[in-house]
């Protein structure tokens, strides 16, 4: 009887596992501060003028057709100043992203990612050069160590249903400098001298400076796109937690199945075979 509890106890052991791996964690995103960047995120941002906890990532719009240009405009003035669209920032060691979305509500939740649905978006590579641009693109934001994202939406940050290994930038603003000189938006016709402009009390405050500096790089040390080393990293991390599942089913076969196939046999016999020599 002693034996039979002991291999009761390592099934439940065996199902707490599995059942930890197939239900989502409540818990929410995990909120990160600029003192626990790792310093490769440090190295991309720059304090932002004017903002106690606020911080800048340069890029720059050189690269990008006429077409590009007119639609990153309008995402740095008009959708930016507009509260119905949704701004992601996600930096990540290969690059900015810049995602704008109207869709209501901006994000969805499926396992262990973030869905961004019908969302503009602009990808700057190493050193914030441009690399590309989708006018309707849905994405999954990175959810693992290789991504820290801010959003305009609080959800992100609050939402139950994202991983804690998902990292927002504890941030009050942050703000893309593309280098260019902007005018501010007019304010509106019924706001006085003594109400702040749209600009003013915008989620995530613009302020220009100079054009990027992308300092001097060696030419034994040119820099290159790591977007393929994280799609490789995303596809091994998929892998793995794949096979570590497998691992437990078969853990679960091979522990559980016999005891219930013993223990149908046991109490369907004389009660004295010992559950057929396992139990």
């Amino acid at each position: 009887m002693r034996c039979f509890k002991k291999r009761i106890l390592a099934v439940c052991m065996v199902l707490c596992c599995v059942l930890g791996l197939s239900v989502q964690s409540s818990a929410a995103a995990t909120l990160v501060s600029y003192d626990q960047l790792e310093s490769w995120a440090k190295n991309m941002l720059e304090p932002l003028p004017g903002v106690t906890n606020g911080y800048k990532v340069k890029v720059s719009t050189e690269g990008m057709t006429d077409t590009q240009k007119a639609e990153w405009e309008k995402v740095m003035t008009e959708y930016l100043n507009d509260p119905n669209y949704t701004f992601v920032f996600t930096i990540s060691a290969g690059g900015v992203f810049v995602f704008c979305t109207l869709s209501d509500p901006p994000f969805s939740y499926t396992s262990n990612r973030v869905n961004i649905n019908n969302a503009i978006f602009f990808n700057f590579g190493n050193y914030g050069a441009f690399h590309d641009f989708r006018a309707s693109y849905n994405s999954s934001v990175g959810t693992s160590g290789f991504f820290y994202s801010w959003s305009t939406s609080t959800d992100l940050a609050t939402n139950s249903n994202v991983y804690s290994s998902f990292r927002v930038l504890d941030f009050e603003a942050f703000a893309i400098d593309d280098g260019i000189e902007r005018e501010d938006p007019e304010p509106p016709s019924s706001s006085t001298p003594d109400q702040p402009s749209s600009s003013e009390t915008s989620s995530i405050p613009y302020v220009p400076s100079g054009p990027p500096d992308f300092g001097t790089v060696d030419s034994e040390y040119l820099p290159y796109d790591t977007s393929i080393w994280e799609a490789l990293m995303w596809y091994l991390r998929d892998i793995i937690g794949a096979a570590g599942k497998i691992l437990l089913l078969i853990m679960f076969i091979v522990t559980i199945v016999p005891v219930i196939v013993s223990a149908i046999k046991h109490y369907l016999g004389d009660h004295n075979d010992h559950g057929s020599g396992i139990l």
